[in-house]
């Protein structure tokens, strides 16, 4: 058959012996299928995925944060001249501004003081 099974018995799976499997005479360990499928198995190559994986999740977050700050600022300067333009426009409404509109057609005009 392909596959040749070891008894997993406490000894055995301490030793190894029960990972050591044989597909069939072609592929002697899984070892070596993995590196004829075209997988590294050495662990330097793992340790350099891992970090490169990481170092790429760690530049994605941080881009995020900052397309999304960005968007708070955005917001925040559009609100701040929102309110701006609402305390002008109920300056207005209120008279608040017919005194310095009177002051600029007029200049000798001054401002009475109470």
């Amino acid at each position: 058959s392909g596959l040749d099974f070891v008894e997993g018995t406490e000894a055995n799976i301490l030793d190894g012996a029960a990972l050591n499997t044989t597909w069939n005479t072609t592929y002697n360990t899984t070892k070596d299928l993995a590196e004829l499928m075209g997988y590294n198995t050495g662990h330097s190559r793992t340790l350099l995925d891992c970090l490169l994986l990481s170092l790429g999740a760690l530049l994605f977050l941080l881009l995020a944060a900052r397309r999304m700050n960005r968007f708070e600022r955005e917001g925040f300067v559009i609100s701040w001249a929102a309110l701006g333009k609402l305390h002008d426009q109920a300056d207005a409404i209120s008279g608040g501004q017919v005194e310095l509109l009177a002051l600029f057609s007029n200049p000798r005009l001054a401002p009475a003081t109470h």
